[in-house]
């Protein structure tokens, strides 16, 4: 699945820097396993498949590898078009310190551990503005 993806990525910055483009931002995977969503539909009774702050392992570890193969595409690409400023937006690395580490100076009373793993009495993230 990633190296279609990660193929798909580097054939679309290609095809780009081919029409000219010479400066490009390229976004890596947010910390899925993070999300409401996906607390919700793959639920488990397994604590051991949670992170510290209540995001699932296996989900963000697979954004994590995906956002790894897409930094050596695109290191890849660097070195084909020197001339091309190929930017990557870790979405991921911003995600986890801006709403799972500091969740309150965004507006939200807890961080992803939330009700959703029955680990907490406090409600889930998506749903707790101050």
């Amino acid at each position: 699945m990633v190296p279609g993806v990660i193929g798909a990525i580097t054939n679309a910055t290609t095809a780009l820097i081919g029409k000219g483009a010479v400066e490009l931002m390229v976004p890596g995977n947010f910390p899925v396993g993070c999300s409401a969503v996906y607390l919700t539909l793959f639920e488990s009774p397994n604590k051991g498949d949670y992170e510290r702050h209540g995001c699932l392992k296996a989900f963000n570890a697979f954004a994590r590898y995906h956002n790894s193969q897409v930094k050596v595409a695109l290191d890849m690409l660097r070195q084909k078009y020197p001339h091309v400023r190929i930017i990557y937006a870790d979405y991921y690395g911003a995600a986890m310190r801006n709403f799972v580490h500091a969740p309150v100076h965004h507006g939200y009373r807890y961080a992803a551990l939330a009700l959703i793993n029955g680990s907490s009495s406090t409600p889930p993230l998506v749903s707790s503005p101050l």
